[in-house]
This record gives C-alpha cells, structure tokens and sequence, in this order.
C-alpha cells in the first residue's frame, strides 16, 4: 500500500465506514461486519451521554482503528491471493511437441488450437465452413499429424456429402474417435460462425504469404538469376509484402 493511499486511510476513520452504510442492506445481509463494528463505534460514543459515566472516545477510536487495519490485511491477502492465481495461469506450455512425417517437431499451442477449431467448424458448419476452408488450408499446412488425418478425412468425405450426422463412424481409430469427441465437447466461444471461418482463413492465408515471401527472399539471394527473374520477384515480394500489411 502506497503512501498516498495509507494517508487517505488514515484521513477515512469513521467516515469510510459511514461511506459505506449509505448502502442499504440486502436480504439476509442487516447484521454484517460494517452493521455490527458501526453499532459498536456508536456505543462507545453513546456511553458517554448516559448519567455518571464518562466519554469512551478511546474506546471508538480503536474499534474503528482495528477495523481499518483487519480490512487493509484483507486486501493485502486478496492481492497475493491473485498473484497465486496469475502465476498458476503462467504454468502453460509455450511450445507444444507434436509428430509430423515421423518427426517430433515444436508447434506455437495457439496453432494446434486453430487446428482443432478447423475441424470443429467442418463437422459442425460443414456446409459454411467446408468449401471456403478446403480452397485455402492445404493438408501441408497442418502441423499436427493427428490433426491431419482427421481433416484429411474430412475433406475425402465432405467432397461427396455434407452431412457430418454420423461422422465418428468415418473413423476406426478408437483414439482419433475419442480426440475428434474432446473437440467436440470443447466450447471454442463461436458466436458469429461466419466471423471464426472468415478468421481461420485470414490467419492461413497470412502464413502462406509470410511463407511465400520467405521464399522470394531466398531466391534473390540466388546471384545466378536473371535480371528479368530479379526484377519480376521483386514486384511479386513487394505485392506480398503489401498484401501483408493490409492483414494487420
């Protein structure tokens, strides 16, 4: 607690309590901690106006006192309490290992999740999702081997018919049938079906102009190309480069 707002406490007393008491009281809530600390602080003013009995100002004073202090422990604790709780939300992967073309290589989790939402929308919004996804996601671009049989499947199926109603039964892998059920079940908070394809397809698209222009780098390097071939990608690299910025 800084000091500006130790001072404001300070400065509060019994005014942060009275603040407090302009609420009124829900139901069932009358006899809670500021009700029953605001009648003590009264009370030991009240004695003093009773016949042969003196002030018990300092009796107030520390009730309310006591009260600032218990109630400057409880936001301390709540605010380790909440840096317990953002530490254990750090404790995430930020590569995940899958296997692809027999090889175990590291995948961004954001891309594997994006896999998944892939095949979420193909089973679920086959007739939204299917042509729109099958035009730009190629099988290569999946990196996850699971998740490329799966959606491998998919397209080899919804090429011939759009309904998914019994899509587990495409599949004889009693784990691919278990993982495609986990997707399933996963609530990927789709609000707009046409907004999560249309962000699916940017987000591929981008990849396969970051890829491209990678590419184009790569082959300017080449020393042994034509001028013509050195002039013709390097409109390519700037129409790619433009492209790209209008995807931010």
């Amino acid at each position: 607690v800084n000091s500006t707002n130790k001072n404001n406490a300070n400065k509060s007393g019994s005014k942060g309590l009275k603040r407090k008491k302009t609420k009124f009281p829900k139901k069932g809530e009358l006899f809670d901690e500021d009700f029953l600390m605001s009648i003590a602080t009264i009370g030991a003013l009240a004695i003093g106006f009773l016949p042969n009995k003196e002030p018990e100002f300092s009796e107030a004073v520390f009730v309310m006192l006591f009260y600032q202090v218990g109630e400057l422990f409880e936001i301390i604790a709540e605010g380790n309490s909440k840096k317990a709780i953002e530490s254990l939300m750090d404790i995430r992967p930020d590569i995940a290992y899958v296997e692809k073309d027999n090889k175990i290589i590291k995948v961004d989790p954001k891309t594997l999740r994006r896999e998944k939402m892939l095949i979420y929308l193909l089973i679920n919004y086959p007739r939204e999702s299917f042509e729109r996804i099958h035009n730009i996601v190629k099988l290569d671009y999946i990196k996850d081997e699971k998740n490329k049989k799966i959606i491998s499947k998919l397209y080899e199926k919804l090429e011939e018919n759009l309904n998914t109603e019994n899509v587990l039964d495409w599949f004889t892998d009693e784990d691919l049938i278990n993982y495609i059920s986990e997707i399933l079940a996963y609530d990927f908070e789709i609000t707009d079906t046409n907004k999560a394809i249309e962000d699916v397809e940017k987000d591929y698209l981008k990849e396969v102009k970051i890829a491209r222009r990678n590419e184009i780098i790569k082959e300017l390097e080449n020393r042994e190309i034509s001028s013509e071939e050195k002039v013709k990608l390097e409109n390519e690299l700037n129409n790619v480069i433009i492209d790209l910025a209008r995807m931010k």
